[in-house]
């Protein structure tokens, strides 16, 4: 197909030169080109920055050429380098004012030839059919809103002393889907040796009390290490719906393996949406902040599902626990001050998460909810009072619930008071979520009408010709006589194709020795001929077996086309 887009790119350079804006040759690092629909015209641009246009009247070129392929690809078609300004005449280059372009090979049709594939660079056909159903799947895809909860507590490796509905099933109506995450579930020694610790089953069983009576839940997936535990629960109308569920680890602590500060994730798919909740505990202490950064990034790079999907690699992303990013640059009596009425916003401003994030030091990208309540941490245990040690320390919104998708919309963010276990109060987010869901009769009408319109480009571009003559009659010829004939071959296809007379099976030659063909082979173009003259001659080496009939007076000829 190269070929075919120099003969336009060729039309174009016979166009009037004021058709084309100068561009000084420097300007041009790497350069790429974008089919735009609707217009159709051809837009360079360099570093994310437009340097060159080619004007409306040119349009009509690229018609041609791009036609309905351009609904195939993503905007990005071709990838256009400077070369040699020496070279600008060559037949695969563009001059645009004192600039040229040398064009790569692009795919603009595909089949399921392997040899043509290769020599014209071409997509495989499941490629296509995958893209063009990416393309579509609105029409085929419903969304349904669901209803996540998300709750963290950092409990200080206490055991549960009391119920956690307060916590947990606090709302009117039933979450769809539970994530829960517990911090320092247990200190002890034991639970780093041996990673087995009473606890979780402890607490396990006083959440499985606490959720939402109004509905029956399943768990998707539980995940411990040593301290940090995630719960994962959905109701059971939509258990069937999930699938490819996997959870993974990462240590943080010494050698980063060992340590009290941990990342523990779990991943799925719910109909068609891929889901992925990291529940984290961070490096601890005020000065500790880049600490924390790297912890971050750790998680990060470290943490990945099978078969090789990373953190980033899902529609939906909740990130929480206790991240320990504390107040700075206010003191603990004045942030105290500013809370007993109640007055956040003054206050969130000497957060260090919002900081790290402003800067892209940490959890760029991620959205988090108004801090419109009490700072989590740190209390009095078992009070609701500010830690009264001799620290005076400023509370602060250690423990928080982040989100990385499209159309999540938050419904409530809070911290639960009530609940006095630890010095942290646990922190809960309610969210309403996209699921989409396929609708499979949708599905199969679209996936045969995306085959049907393959088929068709795929007949569409196959090299086809047409031959002016398909029997030749040369009469009587004498002896020593020669005697030519004419028939002509059209490129009546889409694709430029070569052609070859080739020899028929145990054949040693394409034509019997007494019949010449020239040119036996040729190149055409879309809508270009070629004339080929057919000449017969009878002389001593051929007329012996045709008088005698061990040779016809018949020859047939093979035409074979790439």
């Amino acid at each position: 197909m190269s070929r075919r887009l120099c003969h336009h790119l060729r039309e174009l350079q016979s166009l009037p030169s004021k058709s084309t804006r100068e561009v000084p040759y420097e300007n041009h690092r790497h350069i790429e080109a974008c089919a735009k629909v609707p217009g159709k015209f051809l837009n360079l641009d360099s570093d994310d920055k437009e340097v060159s246009y080619l004007p409306d009247k040119t349009n009509t070129v690229f018609d041609q050429f791009f036609g309905e392929m351009v609904d195939l690809y993503p905007p990005r078609l071709f990838d256009f380098k400077v070369v040699d300004l020496e070279n600008k005449l060559r037949k695969n280059t563009l001059s645009l004012g004192y600039s040229t372009f040398n064009i790569l090979p692009a795919p603009t049709f595909f089949t399921n030839n392997t040899t043509m594939r290769k020599r014209y660079n071409i997509l495989p056909r499941e490629t296509l059919v995958t893209q063009q159903m990416s393309l579509r799947k609105k029409d085929f895809t419903n969304t349904i809103r669901l209803k996540l909860f998300v709750g963290t507590y950092n409990v200080i490796g206490k055991s549960p002393t009391t119920s956690l509905s307060d916590w947990l099933s606090c709302d009117d109506e039933s979450p769809d889907m539970y994530a829960i995450g517990f911090q320092e579930l247990c200190l002890s020694k034991e639970a780093y040796v041996f990673m087995d610790t009473p606890k979780e089953e402890e607490w396990l069983r006083t959440v499985l009390r606490g959720i939402h009576p109004n509905a029956k839940y399943r768990k998707v997936k539980l995940i411990r290490l040593v301290g940090i535990m995630l719960i994962v629960l959905v109701q059971e109308r939509f258990a069937a719906y999930i699938r490819g569920v996997s959870a993974e680890t990462v240590g943080t602590g010494f050698l980063g393996k060992m340590g009290n500060k941990f990342g523990v994730g779990v991943r799925f798919e719910l109909h068609n949406t891929s889901v992925c909740i990291v529940n984290c505990h961070l490096a601890a202490h005020i000065k500790e902040c880049e600490r924390r950064n790297q912890d971050y990034h750790d998680i990060c790079t470290r943490m990945s599902f099978p078969p090789a999907k990373t953190i980033k690699d899902h529609d939906l992303l909740f990130w929480f626990g206790d991240l320990n990013y504390r107040l700075t640059g206010i003191e603990g009596l004045a942030a105290k001050t500013l809370l007993d009425t109640a007055n956040y916003k003054d206050l969130i401003v000497f957060d260090q998460l919002r900081e790290q994030q402003r800067i892209k030091r940490a959890f760029y990208g991620y959205q988090e909810g108004i801090l419109n309540f009490q700072p989590p941490y740190k209390y009095d245990t078992g009070t609701d009072n500010w830690d009264p040690s001799e620290k005076n320390r400023a509370p602060a919104w250690t423990d928080r619930i982040l989100w990385k998708a499209d159309d999540v919309d938050q419904l409530v963010y809070r911290s639960h008071p009530s609940l006095r276990i630890s010095d942290h109060k646990p922190v809960s987010s309610l969210f309403e979520i996209p699921i989409a869901a396929i609708d499979i009769v949708k599905y199969k009408k679209i996936y045969e009408e995306v085959m049907k319109h393959l088929d068709r480009l795929e007949n569409d571009y196959l090299p086809q010709i047409a031959v002016s003559r398909t029997e030749i009659d040369f009469g009587t010829v004498r002896f020593l006589e020669n005697k030519s004939n004419f028939l002509t071959i059209s490129n009546t296809g889409h694709v430029p194709l070569q052609y070859k007379f080739i020899n028929k099976l145990r054949e040693e030659s394409y034509s019997k020795p007494w019949l010449i063909v020239e040119p036996h082979t040729g190149f055409l173009m879309p809508g270009d001929y070629t004339e080929i003259q057919l000449e017969i001659y009878g002389d001593k080496r051929t007329a012996g077996k045709l008088s005698t009939g061990q040779d016809t007076q018949l020859e047939l000829l093979s035409i074979d086309m790439q």
